[in-house]
């Protein structure tokens, strides 16, 4: 039996918070550059969050479902975050 070492199950949380919040960017209507203004953020950290290049903070999380008008979804996405 195989597990995956803990920096894989990390990794793979992370992507799935990117997808997650990414499908919220794209459900509001938003593109990049337009949700990154809405937060005060550079282009490129929207760009590496939804990537999963870049771990978001549980304030950017939160940043992020505000600009996407989906702040009940918030909680459960530091959850997920919280997998980092």
């Amino acid at each position: 039996m195989t597990t995956a070492s803990p920096s894989s199950s990390a990794q793979s949380a992370r992507e799935a918070l990117a997808v997650r919040l990414q499908h919220l960017r794209k459900d509001a209507g938003l593109t990049g550059k337009e949700r990154s203004a809405r937060c005060g953020w550079h282009p490129a950290k929207t760009t590496r969050i939804q990537k999963g290049d870049a771990l978001p903070s549980d304030a950017d999380i939160r940043t992020w479902c505000t600009a996407c008008g989906a702040d009940g979804q918030a909680d459960n996405l530091v959850v997920v975050g919280a997998g980092r």
